[in-house]
């Protein structure tokens, strides 16, 4: 009986049919099974976790979109978490610190040398009525055109000579204010909400005492005495006296100036955190 077998490991002889041939069939070393067995289980164990990524993948996209449309659902349009989170003593607070400080930017701007004179947006000129180019038709008759002129130089020359009256004006009717519904006002969609309001309700008694305030620059800078000899000017020929408050009308351009800076400034609050850096102004951060 003839054998023939080449392999080195276990075998299990056979014979092969009609010879007397016997061949070997192998059996699979240990090693090799085990390592065999080892990427069955890896394979296994990828597979659970490819599942589970998968699951958590679609789990997380499912709370993100829920999470997203709770947060749209949760809109505060009545207000009533800022009222919750803020008390109205808080938003008062921040609405005068608002308008003190924007108060205070606009009379830097324009309470200087040339704050006005020099100024294209608020240089306070003489009106522009039928009025008044009468009255400016009668001085040039007379040769005295450069009253006009001289005049005009003197008001704003008053307005420039009049921020710190008129910033203690201000501040003594800032700290007095009272609002109805500040958080309206806090978190309203325009930006110069606070200015408004405080224009609306503060107004007319602010115009009386900056005109006030400008008659006695108007003495300081010349202004009164100009005014004075216009009138004389227009009477002499005329014999008519020219009526006309020019203090009351000069305070109307100064004021108008002020709330146009003013607004600007608060709209640099709302929309810039570093002009919102101020503990009294933290709400408009929010």
């Amino acid at each position: 009986m003839k054998i023939e077998s080449n392999c080195l490991c276990p075998t299990t002889v056979q014979q092969q049919p009609n010879t007397h041939i016997f061949s070997c069939r192998t059996i699979p070393p240990l090693k090799e099974a085990a390592k065999i067995q080892k990427n069955v289980i890896r394979y296994q164990v990828f597979c659970n976790f490819a599942a589970k990524f998968y699951f958590m993948k679609k789990l997380y996209f499912f709370v993100l979109v829920s999470l997203s449309m709770i947060m749209v659902s949760c809109k505060d349009d009545s207000g009533d978490f800022i009222e919750q989170y803020y008390t109205n003593a808080e938003l008062t607070s921040a609405l005068r610190a608002c308008l003190t400080t924007s108060k205070d930017t606009a009379l830097n701007i324009l309470c200087v040398a040339d704050g006005f004179n020099a100024n294209e947006n608020y240089r306070i000129v003489l009106p522009d009525n039928a009025e008044f180019r009468a009255l400016i038709e009668t001085l040039a008759a007379q040769n005295k055109s450069e009253l006009a002129d001289t005049l005009v130089n003197q008001l704003n020359r008053a307005c420039e000579q009049s921020g710190n009256t008129v910033s203690a004006l201000f501040n003594s009717t800032i700290s007095s204010l009272t609002f109805p519904d500040p958080s309206s006002l806090v978190y309203s969609s325009s930006t110069d909400a606070a200015t408004s309001f405080f224009k609306t309700n503060c107004g007319t008694s602010l115009q009386n005492s900056t005109a006030s305030t400008l008659t006695e620059q108007m003495q300081s800078t010349g202004a009164s005495a100009t005014w004075a000899d216009i009138q004389s000017a227009y009477y002499s020929s005329t014999s008519t006296f020219f009526n006309y408050d020019i203090a009351s009308y000069t305070a109307t351009g100064f004021l108008n100036a002020i709330y146009t800076e003013m607004a600007k400034e608060e709209k640099r609050i709302r929309t810039d955190t570093t002009h919102a850096s101020s503990s009294s102004l933290a709400v408009f951060r929010n």
